[in-house]
């Protein structure tokens, strides 16, 4: 799975779930290294991730959205 803020992942008519073994996009309004570990950690502590794989995820500062391969 990857973990990322690069914005060019989040077209997922390029990066289809299903296509990859999942991809997480993190958005949070305070990109700091801070701030990202700390919503990294809640999330993964808090979430399914496990049921994550080939999905593309979008975490945002407030809400996690999970689409899944069809």
């Amino acid at each position: 799975m990857l973990l990322t803020q690069d914005m060019d992942f989040a077209d997922v008519r390029r990066f289809a779930p299903g296509s990859h073994h999942g991809l997480v996009l993190i958005r949070v309004k305070e990109p700091d290294l801070i701030h990202l570990r700390e919503r990294i950690r809640e999330v993964f502590g808090s979430e399914p991730v496990e049921e994550w794989a080939g999905c593309f995820v979008a975490v945002g500062s407030h809400k996690v959205r999970v689409i899944r391969p069809q």
